[in-house]
């Protein structure tokens, strides 16, 4: 049987291997998606250890659950992604310092506890119109304005065309604009 150029192997193909614990189909998959899991991650964390460290979680977690995950029509780059931003996550939760009780300070004004009040409510209005998106445009909103990608970036990030993000994008602003009403501007 003839091998083919490993740029001909889809990924759902190496995927196959993992999941039959091939460490050559793991490798390919590694060298063909890790710089650019990594520069989303670079991107959001600011830091060349962690997004290291950050990137090989994501791949581990390819690996580790690489049996339970279906196949069938997967794209893994934003799969790779996804599990990558969530470990950001959990690494930032993990490492946010925590204060006794008798440390935290009193409230400084009545005026600031307002103002924290409506800066939670119009957080949890956003966070429900995003919610009520169609995937594919919440990925793109989210890759750009919480993960600071480029659209062109996110195309790379997706394996899609840049158009086809372009477009994603503006559907997902329109449909902000919509559900936020004249307090859209405030919020977007």
């Amino acid at each position: 049987m003839m091998l083919r150029a490993v740029s001909e192997i889809d990924d759902v193909t190496l995927m196959i291997g993992v999941q039959r614990r091939d460490e050559a189909a793991f490798e390919m998959l590694y060298r063909r998606h890790a710089r650019a899991v990594h520069a989303v991650i670079y991107r959001s964390v600011h830091d060349l250890v962690l997004a290291d460290d950050i990137t090989q979680t994501a791949f581990f977690r390819l690996w580790e659950r690489s049996k339970t995950i279906n196949v069938v029509g997967l794209r893994l780059r934003p799969w790779l992604v996804s599990v990558a931003l969530n470990a950001i996550v959990d690494h930032t939760r993990r490492s946010r310092p925590t204060v006794a009780l008798d440390d935290v300070p009193h409230p400084a004004s009545p005026e600031r506890a307002e103002q924290r009040a409506v800066e939670m409510e119009r957080r949890d209005v956003l966070h429900a119109a995003l919610s009520g998106l169609p995937e594919d445009q919440r990925q793109a909103i989210n890759l750009a304005y919480f993960g600071g990608l480029t659209q062109a970036e996110i195309a790379e990030v997706l394996n899609q065309p840049l158009g086809t993000i372009k477009g994603r994008i503006r559907l997902a602003m329109q449909k902000l604009r919509n559900v936020l009403g004249p307090l859209g501007e405030s919020y977007i």
